[in-house]
């Protein structure tokens, strides 16, 4: 049987959205609570401002990533990353974050599917990624705005 696999967007109380968290916190435990201020999505102030994006195998949550057009999300130790993002928040650009595929569902092209899913919407995006990261976002369209130093990922953007 093929899997049936989608892209959904989803409310922060929704069950999708406790498995995405499931899914955060084995992977980024004390980003998670930190950035989040506790255990779940709703523990943060601005929660109802997320756009929750999931990757659904056979209606179970294999991933997802949010999306934030008020907050954001990384800490950057540099200056100069710092006052990037904020330009990039402040014009009109998204905070792409949190984005995640399951250990043992990754290869099997679902993270080009969310890209694929961003560029629908004809929004722009920006996000950050370690060096290792970057070819696959400019393999699907984004543009690196700044480059990672030692204290502080790239940060690249789409439009």
């Amino acid at each position: 049987m093929k899997n049936l696999v989608k892209i959904i967007s989803v409310d922060v109380k929704s069950t999708y959205a406790r498995q995405l968290e499931k899914i955060l916190k084995e992977w980024v435990p004390d980003y998670f609570i930190e950035d989040f201020h506790g255990p779940t999505f709703l523990c943060h102030p601005a929660s109802d401002s997320f756009e929750i994006l999931v990757i659904l195998e056979n209606e179970i949550c294999v991933g997802g990533a949010l999306i934030s057009e008020s907050v954001v999300f990384n800490e950057f130790l540099s200056p100069e990353h710092s006052d990037v993002s904020k330009k990039l928040q402040n014009t009109g650009y998204k905070n792409f974050c949190y984005f995640s595929v399951q250990e043992d569902n990754r290869g099997k092209g679902y993270g080009k599917l969310v890209i694929q899913h961003l560029v629908k919407s004809n929004a722009k995006y920006w996000l950050t990624c370690s060096p290792h990261l970057s070819n696959f976002y400019i393999k699907n369209g984004f543009d690196i705005a700044l480059k990672a130093c030692k204290s502080s990922n790239s940060i690249l953007t789409f439009k």
